[in-house]
Parts: structure tokens; sequence; C-alpha cells
């Protein structure tokens, strides 16, 4: 079957569901939103305990890796980022997602 570019393209947007994007726009922005306040919010907890903005600020990027990273292993990130889309994967969060997400197929079809 020999097919042109612009053929394929109507094919693929004949069978293609069109997707709501305002509404993931507005998910991305809530969950992204709420990842980076999470994140200042740690930032201030950890100033308020004693550690300087520099140091802060490695506490808050290692704290949300690790929960990115359990919420990986449990099954928990993926769902999120389906729903919210760039929300999850625009943050540092989305990096830790990336590392963890293989190693765990990888041991699945070990």
């Amino acid at each position: 079957m020999d097919m042109t570019n612009q053929d394929y393209g109507k094919l693929v947007n004949q069978y293609s569901q069109s997707s709501p994007l305002g509404k993931n726009m507005v998910w991305a922005f809530l969950v992204g939103g709420a990842i980076c306040t999470a994140g200042q919010g740690l930032s201030n907890l950890y100033q308020n305990w004693g550690m300087d903005q520099d140091a802060a600020g490695g506490a808050v990027s290692i704290t949300l890796i690790l929960a990115a990273a359990l919420l990986t292993g449990l099954g928990w990130f993926d769902k999120l980022a389906k729903r919210a889309g760039a929300g999850t994967l625009v943050p540092i969060t989305g990096f830790a997602n990336a590392m963890v997400s293989p190693a765990l197929e990888f041991k699945s079809e070990d």
C-alpha cells in the first residue's frame, strides 16, 4: 500500500481522538504548580531548621527526587502523569521518574 504523507495525516486524524487541550493545560498547571509550591515549602522548612539557602536547595532537590522515585516504584507517578502530563515532567520529579522507570522495567524483565 503506497501512501503519501498527506494521506497518512488524514488517516491519523480520522482515527485519533481529540484531546481536551484546555483541561490538560489546567491539570498540568495545577500539578506542576503544586510540585513547585511543595518545593518552596520544603525550602522554607529546611531554612527554618537552620540550613542556608544553598544547602536547603540541595535538600529540596534530594527530597523531591526521593519522593518521585518512591511514587514511581509504587506505580502512582505514572497514574498522576497520565492526568497531569507535562506538569509532572517539567520539574525535577520528571527526572527522577525517567531514571527509576527503566530500572524497574529492567528488573521486571530479569
